[in-house]
């Protein structure tokens, strides 16, 4: 049941084929002077369809190389020889720069395209400058531009957070300690951090987390007490976790509490993008444990079609509840664990709206006001966008009061980034996951289970907010809509808004 409180109104790929020793070779050959030559300009980035002309090049390519890395972890080292050097299965040669000579490291065979691949290889902390090399008239002459990599000792840092992680396939009671998350930098994905607790005698290890694509690791602790994250030779600064201070949950036990959330009246309105779709609480139910948003026929107008600007559409009813009447805050944590839903042709959605605030969107710019999108989610984009996923959005002013939407997932590229947020085998509908936001005077932070994968800056409310779930079909989606699809809904676990951390 509810709980009100009122008193506030990317990385890169570590590949795990078996390791090569390192092997210097230091004859004659390998340790010539620096070579001098003229013309050792950039090459352009040459993918594995690249053929004739585009290749037909003076200069290899390490395009596919990184230039930042872990001192001492592994990495592959990728490239195409130019045309000249290309042919059969060539012998090429890894080569680094020592001081003023070349050092040959590893030694490989390129495919007939050209395209070769170290794997696994390693160097030390500080600028390292790598080439690759072929024999030509019995000598090892560079075939590809010279490239720097830098490898650096990975920074770490931890931060607490309420408990905003909670992953699972059924509905769960809403969390209770906190989280130590970490952000390793440069990440490498699957190396193992640690997770220690000061004792009287020093530092303790008390869990253990691989790092995701980005460097992210999230962990759960109870009680309080004082955290580091180890990373290899890198630790965190200290971190003190306390209890945080809860301002608002409800886990949806039993009938919605419509003391708590109302039913927002949206009616029809070509003007807003909803022609055929009006909200209204049957959309809307119950399991006992959890509230289900839907979309339903319209019974007051069945067998009436519905003409919109694209075609035509039964009447529907769409789901739409908030916190309106109740409860709104200024800063903070809010977070919903969703199950979301499959079909196309509608959207899920956990987003936050201005409290008190009449006007429309052209005049939030007076009173710093946002529509603050933390999550919506558009059904499975296997037949549409393939790789689109979840996305988040922020319709408000700018800091010039220019009004604006930020966290477009088409051209920003946002969700495109969201599958380290579920574990293997997971969908969106098929498995719960904690959807929040942290909002700041300056920032907002998205997150799906403790991680992050949006941060926006530019555009931030600077007013009171308040909680609204909803399930609309807006005109735009209408033609992907079937019949099946009402039978579809997106399930919400619980809500809660904790407060900033002192």
């Amino acid at each position: 049941m509810p709980t009100t409180f009122t008193s506030l109104c990317v990385r890169l790929a570590a590949f795990t084929l078996f390791a090569a020793p390192v092997i210097v070779l230091t004859d004659p050959v390998d340790a010539s002077p620096v070579s001098s030559t003229p013309g050792q300009v950039a090459a352009e980035p040459v993918t594995a369809t690249t053929t004739g002309a585009a290749r037909n090049r003076r200069t290899g390519d390490l395009s596919r190389t990184p230039r930042k890395v872990v001192a001492g972890e592994p990495f592959p080292v990728k490239g195409r020889l130019p045309a000249w050097a290309s042919g059969h299965r060539k012998r090429v040669w890894l080569q680094r720069r020592e001081r003023d000579r070349w050092l040959s490291t590893r030694t490989g065979t390129a495919a007939r395209n050209g395209a070769f691949t170290f794997r696994r290889v390693t160097v030390g902390a500080g600028d390292n400058r790598l080439r690759v090399a072929v024999s030509r008239n019995g000598r090892r002459v560079p075939a590809t531009r010279t490239i720097p990599v830098t490898a650096v000792h990975p920074t770490v840092t931890a931060r607490t957070l309420p408990s905003l992680a909670q992953p699972g396939r059924t509905p769960a009671d809403i969390p209770s300690g906190r989280l130590v998350t970490a952000q390793v930098d440069p990440p490498v994905r699957g190396d193992e951090t640690t997770l220690e607790r000061r004792t009287g005698s020093g530092w303790r290890a008390v869990d253990r987390q691989r790092q995701d694509a980005t460097g992210q690791v999230v962990y759960r602790v109870t009680g309080r007490g004082v955290y580091r994250v180890v990373s290899g030779v890198s630790t965190s600064r200290p971190v003190t976790v306390t209890p945080s201070k809860l301002l608002f949950a409800d886990d949806f036990a039993g009938p919605l509490d419509t003391t708590v959330w109302n039913h927002q009246e949206r009616p029809r309105n070509e003007a807003t993008g909803r022609s055929c779709a009006e909200t209204s609480p049957f959309a809307v139910a119950s399991t006992g444990r959890t509230l289900r948003l839907g979309v339903r026929l319209d019974p007051a107008s069945k067998g009436t079609p519905c003409a919109y600007p694209d075609g035509v559409s039964s009447y529907l009813l769409n789901s739409q509840v908030a916190t309106e009447e109740s409860f709104s805050f200024t800063y903070g944590y809010v977070a919903a664990r969703m199950r979301l839903h499959r079909s196309q042709g509608m959207h899920s959605a956990f987003w936050l709206l201005p409290a008190d605030l009449e006007c429309g969107r052209n005049q939030w710019y007076v009173h710093g006001a946002a529509e603050v999108d933390v999550v919506e989610f558009f059904g499975d984009p296997a037949g549409d966008i393939p790789g689109l996923g979840i996305a988040s959005f922020v319709h408000g002013p700018t800091s010039s009061g220019t009004y604006t939407k930020v966290g477009d997932p088409v051209a920003n590229g946002y969700s495109r980034v969201t599958a380290h947020l579920k574990p293997a085998g997971h969908e969106w509908w098929d498995s719960y996951h904690v959807f929040s936001v942290e909002w700041t005077p300056t920032e907002l932070t998205f997150r799906v289970d403790g991680r992050v994968y949006f941060v926006e800056s530019t555009v931030v409310p600077r007013v009171p907010l308040y909680p609204v779930l909803s399930m609309l079909t807006a005109d735009y989606e209408l033609s992907k809509l079937s019949l099946s699809s009402l039978d579809d809904s997106a399930d919400v676990d619980w809500v809660t808004v904790h407060a900033l951390e002192d």
